[in-house]
């Protein structure tokens, strides 16, 4: 098991089964994601890991109402940190609210889980 500082990405999801399926993948392909339950543990999280290139978030666990919450996302993980979410496709509000927070890639959860190979090298590949 790798030490907090070889891990290359974040996975905030609480979706186990989601969960399974992107760390998985992600070893896979020679990367290790961390996982955070909740928004909330993000910053810490990314202070105990500096090698992450990427934080891919479940847009479910924030508040469309809460700009702040999603800046605070954006905050947490300043360029050149990739930061992706993927959601709902019929949940435009969270769409809108992660584009006006400047999040890099804003996908489907179809989206992302058909393409999600190319999506993890993309985001966590050197």
């Amino acid at each position: 098991m790798p030490n907090d500082r070889d891990f290359s990405g974040i996975l905030v999801c609480k979706d186990l089964f989601f969960t399974a399926g992107v760390t998985a993948t992600a070893r896979g392909l020679g990367f290790e994601i961390k996982v955070c339950l909740s928004p909330k543990q993000l910053e810490t999280t990314l202070a105990a890991c500096p090698t992450v290139r990427a934080v891919i978030v479940d847009m479910n666990l924030l508040d469309p109402e809460s700009p702040e919450a999603w800046s605070a996302i954006r905050a947490s993980a300043p360029p050149p940190t990739v930061l992706a979410g993927f959601g709902s496709h019929v949940d435009t509000g969270r769409f809108t609210a992660a584009q006006a927070a400047g999040f890099d890639h804003v996908l489907p959860n179809s989206a992302f889980s058909g393409r999600m190979v190319e999506w993890l090298k993309s985001w966590l590949g050197a």
